[in-house]
């Protein structure tokens, strides 16, 4: 199974098979300048070497560090100092940040009644959810995080973890996106924003759509019965 594990990352993290798919980080290294594909075969040898090591096979500890350390090594090789990695962890994962070396978990919460409402319009499988449903979900996965909160160091999470409100975000009350690149040493000067993948006017009106979509008695048992916010 430990080299079962090892090829998958080969495989499907690297994309060795996929070379195609646009996520594969071989077609990237295949059209960058530089020498990016020998550097990754160093890489994908180095991980195979220390993920079959003695102990690594004898403890899921050292994997972890393993495979955790490859992950970074591997967003880094197509260049730049910093990466950002979009919607990749549930809030509940925050339990690996021991694992990843300089990595800051940024933990985004959203209004649960706009939560609920843009559930059950993307999700499939939450097209005829109740608010009971949702509220259910909801309190699962908020223990969840907690319980993975409660396991880390506070230490850790008071110099690696940033609470962040969506819409806090989007309004930029405060100047909470200056204040975030300054929490992640990101220098405000020269940055250029990318309307293509981030246009705050349009997200925006993904704030209070509850307001137009829910009744207002399941607007209230939501916000009595969850809270807005976690607690």
């Amino acid at each position: 199974m430990k080299k079962l594990l090892a090829r998958f990352f080969a495989e499907s993290i690297v994309c060795l098979h996929a070379i195609t798919h646009p996520y594969s980080v071989l077609t990237h290294c295949l059209r960058a300048a530089g020498g990016r594909v020998l550097a990754l075969g160093e890489l994908v040898d180095d991980f195979h070497r220390q993920m079959l090591a003695a102990d690594a096979l004898a403890g899921a500890a050292v994997r972890r560090k393993v495979l955790a350390r490859f992950l970074q090594r591997l967003f880094s090789i197509r260049g730049g100092s910093h990466i950002l990695l979009n919607n990749v962890f549930m809030a509940p994962r925050i339990q690996l940040i021991g694992d990843f070396e300089d990595a800051v978990f940024i933990v985004v919460e959203r209004d649960a009644r706009d939560q609920f409402v843009a559930r059950r319009a993307e999700s499939p499988d939450a097209t005829h959810e109740t608010p009971a449903d949702f509220a259910a979900m909801l309190t699962r996965g908020r223990a969840r995080y907690r319980a993975a909160c409660a396991g880390v160091a506070p230490a850790m999470l008071a110099g690696r973890r940033i609470n962040l409100r969506f819409e806090d975000f989007l309004r930029n009350d405060g100047g909470v996106r200056e204040r975030l690149l300054d929490q992640l040493g990101l220098a405000r000067a020269g940055l250029v924003p990318d309307k293509s993948r981030f246009d705050p006017a349009i997200s925006l009106k993904n704030v209070g759509i509850h307001a137009a979509q829910l009744a207002p008695a399941e607007s209230e048992w939501i916000a009595a019965e969850l809270g807005i916010y976690m607690p």
